[in-house]
């Protein structure tokens, strides 16, 4: 399983911390993203710019899995 992690929480950071670790790892697919400490993050802005942007790499077929290692429940939900 390769993991990669996405630190920051702008859509745009998100689509490039993603292609960035797929280029570290010499890979073009990623089997599980897991978003941690996000729950000490902007909510609005996760909800609406880092979960899009990791859906759409889903969509793409970059990705396989969205996690997130938190205790919200709520943003959980929104995956």
């Amino acid at each position: 399983m390769r993991v990669l992690l996405t630190p920051t929480h702008t859509c745009a950071t998100t689509r490039t911390d993603g292609r960035r670790s797929m280029a570290r790892l010499g890979v073009s697919y990623v089997d599980i993203v897991i978003c941690h400490d996000i729950e000490f993050g902007d909510l609005d802005q996760i909800i609406n710019e880092t979960i899009p942007a990791l859906k759409l790499l889903k969509e793409q077929g970059r990705l396989g899995f969205i996690g997130t290692a938190n205790e919200c429940r709520y943003l959980s939900a929104a995956l």
